[in-house]
This record gives C-alpha cells, structure tokens and sequence, in this order.
C-alpha cells in the first residue's frame, strides 16, 4: 500500500489497467490454450483425444483392478515389483534407455508380467526379434489380424489393428503367435525368466477409439490375465522426453506468464523511478503572456467545432488591410471573384488559387463540416497572400536611387538650378 500511495494518480491507474489486462490474458491462456492430447497419437491414461488410453484405464479400474500410472523411473516399478505386478507400456513414444530395459527384465525376473505395444517397445522387453519392413499386405498399416493356437490371448476373436510399423520373426521355440496379420506375427507371447512378455505390434486396441471395437477389450484382458490381488502399473514415463531436454519456449502459457510479469515489473521500476528522482520547480509562466490567450481561445474553439470562426475573422482582416492601408475602396463589399481580379491588377499576384481560396473563405461561415486541417490551411493561405501584397507595395513604393555623383560631375539637379541662375544673369543685365 505504501508503494501505491507514493505513486502518482495516473500511474497506479496505468498499473491497474496492466495488471487487469494480464489477469484476463492469463485466464484466456489457460482454458482457451489449446490441449496438446486434441491432436496427439500418444496412448496416455490422461488423454481423452480418440487415441488417448484413459478409457481403457478407468475400465480396468471400474472393473476392481488395482490400476495405478507410473511417471517416474522404472526401477521404482521393478523395486516394488513381484509376480502380481502388471507393467503396461503402450506405445512409447522414445526408445527406452538400457537402464529402462533392465528395470523392465528386473520385473520379468520377479515373476512380474509385461505388455509392450508399438515398435518402441520391443526394445524394452529381452530377447525382442522384429522386421521392420511389414508385409505388403498391410496397406497404411492397418490389418485384421486372425486368432491363431488355442492360447488364452487368441479366444477373443478377429482384432483390427492400425498403425502396424512391424511384425515378429519367430527364431525361438519359446516364442508363440497368438494372433497373424498376412501370415506375420502381430501378437506374440513368450516367457522370461519366472515373468511374461506379451508384445502387440499396435496399441489401437487400447485406445479410446477402438476399445469398444470387436474383440479390442477382450485382447486387452486375456493380455493382462488379470486376477485379484493384481496391481497393473501403466508406464506415463516413456510418453515424455527425459527431464533434461524439457524445453520450456513450448509452452505458451508460462511464456505469457513470464513476459507480463516483466512488463509489470518494468511498470514499477518506471513510475517508482520517475517519482524517486529529483524534483525541479516548473517554470511560472506569467498570466498574461499572449500564448495563454491564444492557447485558451484555440481550445474554445475546438471544445465548440467553430472551425470557420478563424477563418471568417483571418478573411475580414484581409479584407479590412486592402481597404485601410493599400486604399482598395471595393476591398470591404465587394465578392471574392471581385475582389481577386483587383488584387490581380492592383498588385501583380498571379496566383492560380487565389480566387479559389478567397472563395472558400468566403464561403467559410456557411459551411458546418469544415475540417481543422482545411480551416488551418485558408488560415496559412491568407497569411501568404498578405506578405506577397506587403512586399510588391513596399517595392512600388520605395524611391529610386539617384546617379553616383563622381567628382567633377554636375547631377540633373544642380544643371537645373545653374541654368536658371544664367538666365536670370542675362536678364539683368
């Protein structure tokens, strides 16, 4: 408060306006800022965006399964882990680390049981054998798969998937399809250790789009195998990029938020600084200096509109300065086609606009529109037109200058006089 009151009355309006306008900025920012999960690929539990995964992850928690996310590292997971754990990671959108990898074989080594969707994530799980070129068959991606063997995994039906970058080659006994797209490998199962590795080669039967398709629930159940007393950890970690190479010029919001602040601070550096200097007096200006008449009766006329008031009174002058010092008789009644014949003549100006400004200022007082800057520039206009008539009647008034009288020489003046002196000799004599 003590800072408010030391600040003079427009600045704290000045910071009160900014600080609205920042609040309102920063409102509209945060619900008005476009969500990046509207048009993002990435299966999160978070995102409600048609390839988000927060409806299969409510589902399975509406179902009585212990679900929870992991956004850590992943050796909090494998720490904790035991044979009722359940790793989900779906889709992710980095290559995990080799120390991700190995907290994930650390959850196989418990007895722990993983589902790895998407290509990235083969690289999370061991003994991972995929091809990337997909068949030809799978034309965008997209694939029916077929249920193959009589496994659990494969009791759900035919499942679309979407997205399909790459299938399994099968060099392991261990190693068994549970569902084929074009002959290729798209759901595999296998074991690790005293865990489970369950690899889909898509993540959209997961996804909100798509869970309630034929058959996508029932491959995500018979995937998990859930039973009670399971805990189902899905991974948000690889959904992001590591810590470290967060870069914060993405985010609007903070950066909106950062530059008002500084502009607000600005604002209180500037006024509190302006008000802290040194005070030096204001020059008294004297009451009845010209320029305040001036200044008070330009702002009378343009609190009133009265543009063609200057213009009248600047023309009556002009006309009244022809009459009384220049000796134009016809100066004061006669029009403005007249009255620029006769200063044509009279004086030699031979102006192309000058019948055309005395008749717009003539016309001044009966105009309702006229404009300052017209008004201003009839005004400058009749000014010019008198100190052209002041120069050419001081030019035709001033005398001529006489001869150079040069020594030994008799000017017209003294020939005149010496003339009459010699006439009036011979008269006399």
């Amino acid at each position: 408060m003590n800072l408010l009151a030391s600040l003079d009355h427009r600045d704290r309006r000045l910071l009160l306006i900014t600080a609205m306008l920042v609040l309102c900025t920063t409102v509209l920012l945060v619900f008005v800022h476009p969500q990046a999960q509207s048009d993002s690929y990435i299966p999160s539990t978070y995102s409600t965006a048609p390839h988000g995964a927060k409806a299969a992850y409510l589902l399975l928690a509406r179902l009585g399964y212990r679900v929870e996310r992991s956004e850590g590292a992943l050796d909090s997971v494998a720490n904790t882990s035991d044979p009722h754990t359940v790793l989900v990671l779906a889709e992710p959108t980095r290559a995990p680390s080799q120390q991700e990898a190995a907290a994930v074989r650390r959850v196989l080594a418990r007895g722990g049981r993983v589902l790895a969707a998407g290509f990235l994530a083969a690289a999370a799980v061991p003994d991972e054998n995929l091809n990337n070129q997909s068949p030809p068959q799978l034309v965008g991606g997209i694939c029916e798969a077929e249920p193959v063997g009589f496994s659990t995994l494969a009791s759900g039906g035919k499942v679309v998937m979407r997205g399909v970058r790459s299938v399994w080659k099968f060099d392991r006994p261990s190693q068994r399809a549970a569902f084929l797209c074009a002959g290729e490998g798209v759901v595999v199962t296998y074991p690790v250790d005293r865990g489970t590795v369950v690899w889909w080669a898509s993540a959209s039967p997961l996804e909100n789009q798509e869970i309630g398709a034929r058959g996508s629930l029932d491959l995500l159940l018979n995937s998990l195998q859930l039973q009670r007393g399971d805990r189902v950890v899905w991974d948000e970690s690889l959904h992001a990029e590591p810590a470290a190479a967060w870069d914060p010029l993405h985010d609007r919001v903070i950066l909106a938020l950062i530059a008002q602040l500084f502009l607000i601070g600005l604002l209180l550096v500037l006024a509190r600084g302006r008000r802290s200097g040194p005070l030096r007096p204001l020059p008294a200006q004297v009451r009845s200096s010209p320029m305040e008449f001036v200044r008070s009766l330009g702002g009378l006329y343009r609190s009133s509109g009265a543009n063609d008031v200057p213009v009248t009174i600047a023309y009556e002058r002009f006309r009244s300065r022809l009459a009384q010092h220049y000796g134009v008789a016809a100066a004061r009644t006669a029009d403005a086609a007249t009255l620029a014949a006769t200063v044509t003549e009279r004086f030699g100006i031979t102006s192309p606009s000058l019948e055309r400004d005395l008749e717009a200022c003539e016309n001044a007082g009966r105009l309702t529109n006229l404009k300052p800057r017209q008004a201003l520039m009839l005004v400058k206009a009749l000014a010019g037109y008198n100190e052209r008539i002041a120069r050419q009647a001081d030019s035709s008034t001033r005398p001529v200058p006489s001869p150079a009288k040069d020594r030994g020489t008799i000017g017209p003046e003294y020939e005149h006089t010496d003339s009459r002196s010699n006439s009036a000799r011979r008269h006399t004599a």
